[in-house]
């Protein structure tokens, strides 16, 4: 008798067009469904990772603290936020902490300007 493959179920709750979309491509490819999940996962992991850093996931870490932040009705940030949560399934506050993130970081220091050099004007004093 030989051992079965040791897996982990989760329990996800994924769109349904997203379901069909990967029982396509599954059959398509004529794979498992723990196999079509390792390639996802093998194949676009890494770029999402990186993607994710270029737009400021994980910059911030350490110890977590609670902040009292305004949010202002006449610019209606709450709304703004709520519309892009349900866009794009990121939670509110984690679209919040990457617009603070990016918001606070240092811009990236620029190479020297390729060209001519620029003409300096002598005054005539």
């Amino acid at each position: 008798m030989t051992k079965a493959t040791e897996l982990t179920y989760r329990v996800l709750k994924l769109p349904q067009q997203l379901r069909d979309a990967i029982r396509k491509q599954r059959d398509e490819k004529c794979t498992t469904n723990e196999e079509f999940v390792a390639s996802a996962v093998d194949d676009h992991l890494s770029t999402l990772c990186d993607n994710l850093k270029q737009l400021g996931f994980g910059s911030h870490r350490g110890k977590m603290a609670t902040a009292r932040l305004p949010f202002s009705d006449k610019a209606k940030t709450l709304d703004k936020l709520r519309r892009a949560s349900n866009q794009v399934s990121i939670p509110v506050v984690q679209l919040l902490n990457i617009c603070l993130a990016t918001a606070t970081a240092t811009p990236k220091k620029r190479g020297k300007r390729r060209g001519r050099p620029k003409k300096t004007v002598k005054s005539s004093r």
